[in-house]
Parts: C-alpha cells; structure tokens; sequence
C-alpha cells in the first residue's frame, strides 16, 4: 500500500488555476492554463512566464503530448476540432518520423478516444490516456487494447484529467467528480486515492511524479495552489530503499558528469589557447604537455565508462546476431561439408550419408 505525505502547498503567482504541470527539478516545475505557462519555484516565485502559446502551437486538435523519457519518442493525442470525432493517439521517434497510430479497439473495431486529455507512458511500455468522454484508456506498446477504467469504488462515473505513473507502474489519475486523485495498479485495479479536498485543493486537474525523489505533485483547477506529496511505500521497504538509493546515485552521477563535461570543454580552449601562443614562443610547452595529458586522462576515463556500460549490456542483453553474422554462418557452413563425391563405378552422388558411407569406404580400403 502506498501512503502520501502532503509535504507543502504552494501558491504560484501569474496564474488563477492549473491545466498541465510538469517537474522541472525538486524546487522548480512548470504549470500551464489556457495560453500561459509559467515556471516557478517551491516558493512560488514567477521565474520564467510565456503568454499566449497558441501563437507557437496553433490550433491543430493537439490536446496533449509526452515524450518517453526510455527512447525519446514522442506521444501525441489529438482529434479533429471541427468534428470533434477521430481521435486518435500518434507516436514519433526522436527523429520526428510518424511510426504508429494508435486509434482502434483490436478487439472490437471501435474507436478507443473521443477527448484525449492528457497521456503519459508506464515502464512496461503502456500508453495510458486520460479521455474525458472514455475513461483512462490503457494500451500496450503495439497499439493493442488492455483495459479501461471508468468507474471507481465510490460508484460514480469517472471524470478524469491529470495522468502519471510512479516507480512502482502504479497508475496516478484526477478524478474531478470524487475530487480524488485515484491509484491503479498497472492493470487497472483500485488500490487507494488520496482525498486533496482535505488539503486545499477542491478539482485537482493535473499531475507530475518524480522517479528520483518520489514527490508527487498535484495541480488545482479552482485555484492556484499546487501541493507537493511524498509517496511512502509500506509494503515494499526495501524496493522503497532502493529507489532511493538509486535516485540519489543517479542525482550524483548526473552531477559528475556535468562537472567533467565542462572541465572538458575548458580544457579543449586552454590548449587550443596554448597551441596558439606557442607558435611565438616556447615558454608554455610544459603547461601545453599537462594540459593535453589531464585531457587524456579524461578521455581514457569515458572510454573505459563506454566500455563497462558495453560489457554489462552484453552480460544482459547477450550477443545478437546480425544479417551478415547469420549469413557467414551459412557460408562457413556450406564450406564444411563435402557437396558430391564421384564413386568408383563413375556416379556422382549427392547426398550427405550416402557421401559419408562412399568416405568410410575409401579410408577402409
């Protein structure tokens, strides 16, 4: 069971209620409603505003995007604004190349989306949508139909906006008429919700998870208050120690190599300016030798990263064949058999055992 520990409510200047909210880092998050979106910080402080956005995104029937963290591909739910029908759920790759359409019930042949809200991406590959008119509208990663949730344990028809995922593939979806933020398992069983009428927030709208941190945040319709929880995992103690340990190992690693990645670049102009002044004079080709071996030493230390992640992937993943390995095989193959023998009466023959049998014959005699 998951418990969550409201720890701080904010109230963010420049806007009078949320639509979309997306994490930044532990202090900072953008929040949208209508044409303004804002980034602000725990203090709700206006750090950076953008007015009207439907001057960059214009009015296409777009109504809501992610992008998968796992392959950088980019989900798209839409529907045709003039009839209000087609819905559908578009896939890109990081290339911006179209790859999938996601549209129809295999099952039935019927359409899975009428308003798609919101749309997130669980950690098995699901897509998960927030459809006003359907319910959360749960499809694999091929497009196939594996349930919908439309009703709650309360009875009531569910309404649903805000939509994520956490670290455990629990599903974390707003539910406007039970005023809940309910919590699914990955295949749709209830499991709990919290009640955010208890903590200042009378239709909470939208929704943001920290993998890292475990914060969940939660956006208000009716206001500008935005409430920060911890997510507290009680039956899973150790998978909770874990993730955090990851998460901070993760933090740190991110750190690091931020660090490096700007020793590098410093670096690279010192020698550069170094090369360039020694032309005229020799007085610098001490510094120059050190300069060139610290870059050394940090080049070696990436390749041997490079290195390590390769052999992990292979002790996990294993050797994949190629096209060409597969077809080297086969011509190994083919040259390690003998393909007709002629035998003493003159025949030719072809076949392996009768080859094998005229073989032993031959070293017999």
């Amino acid at each position: 069971m998951s418990r969550f520990v409201l720890q701080k409510s904010v109230r963010v200047t420049g806007v009078s209620r949320g639509g979309h909210i997306s994490r930044v880092s532990s202090d900072r998050f953008w929040i949208s409603y209508y044409n303004n979106l804002i980034l602000t910080n725990t203090a709700g402080d206006k750090l950076h505003h953008l007015t009207d956005i439907s001057s960059i995104w214009g009015h296409h029937g777009y109504k809501c995007v992610y992008s998968s963290p796992s392959n950088g591909d980019l989900l798209v739910g839409m529907y045709n604004t003039d009839t209000n029908i087609e819905a559908k759920v578009v896939r890109y790759n990081s290339t911006g190349e179209h790859i999938q359409t996601i549209q129809y019930n295999n099952n039935t042949g019927q359409r899975l989306y009428r308003s798609p809200s919101y749309i997130t991406e669980n950690s098995n590959g699901d897509v998960i949508v927030s459809d006003w008119s359907r319910g959360v509208v749960v499809t694999d990663g091929r497009g196939k139909h594996r349930f919908s949730y439309r009703r709650p344990p309360s009875g009531s028809e569910l309404f649903p906006s805000g939509i994520c995922t956490d670290a455990l593939s629990h599903i974390l979806v707003c539910d406007y008429n039970t005023h809940t933020v309910q919590i699914l398992d990955q295949n749709g069983k209830f499991l709990s919700q919290i009640q955010t009428l208890e903590h200042g927030i009378d239709e909470s709208c939208c929704l943001s998870y920290d993998n890292y941190t475990h914060l969940l945040w939660v956006g208000s319709e009716n206001n500008s208050t935005v409430n920060i929880y911890r997510v507290i995992y009680e039956d899973s103690l150790t998978e909770t120690l874990l993730m955090e340990i990851r998460g901070k190992c993760i933090s740190y690693a991110s750190y690091k190599k931020k660090l490096t990645k700007l020793k590098e670049e410093k670096l690279v102009e010192e020698i550069k300016h170094l090369e360039e002044t020694i032309r005229t004079t020799a007085d610098n080709v001490e510094t120059l030798e050190e300069k060139n071996k610290e870059l050394e030493d940090i080049r070696r230390q990436k390749m041997r990263g490079v290195l390590i992640r390769s052999r992990a992937r292979w002790v996990e993943e294993g050797e994949k064949p190629s096209h060409y390995f597969c077809n080297l095989e086969n011509r190994n193959f083919t040259s390690k058999i003998i393909p007709k023998v002629e035998t003493e009466n003159g025949n030719i023959i072809y076949k392996q055992a009768e080859i094998l049998n005229e073989a032993k014959k031959y070293y017999e005699n």
